[in-house]
């Protein structure tokens, strides 16, 4: 009888994962709001129709699914959520934008770098 590893291996998750799952959440996140949109209206029309604490809470969910659905169009709710930055980024892009993001960085860092290099390199030919 074997036992299991007491302590499993830690998982390596790059930028790349991060932003995959960023964007699959966000579009999950995207697809049940707009299932909420159309559900909660149709539950409150529903009998009994009563106007209770259940209709009341399916009208908050309502509200909050179309906030979320106006907000990935740049749209917002007045007084139900605070405000965000000026540019939130689209349900589409919300990984690959963090991604590239990221790259255009290194590539800034390791180009700076290299740049200060080369001109130290023509700088020490042109005095001997």
């Amino acid at each position: 009888m074997s036992l299991p590893p007491s302590n499993p291996s830690p998982t390596n998750t790059t930028n790349a994962d991060l932003a995959r799952r960023h964007a699959q959440y966000a579009r999950i996140r995207y697809n049940a709001s707009l299932g909420l949109l159309l559900a909660c209206p149709l539950v409150l029309a529903l009998p009994p129709r009563k106007l209770n604490v259940y209709s009341f809470g399916l009208g908050l969910v309502w509200l909050y699914s179309l906030d979320e659905v106006l907000s990935q169009n740049r749209h917002r709710v007045p007084y139900f959520r605070p405000p965000q930055p000026a540019d939130p980024v689209p349900v589409e892009a919300a990984g690959m934008g963090v991604l590239q993001q990221l790259k255009r960085e290194e590539d800034e860092r390791r180009g700076s770098s290299d740049a200060e290099g080369v001109r130290e390199d023509k700088g020490k030919k042109e005095c001997s």
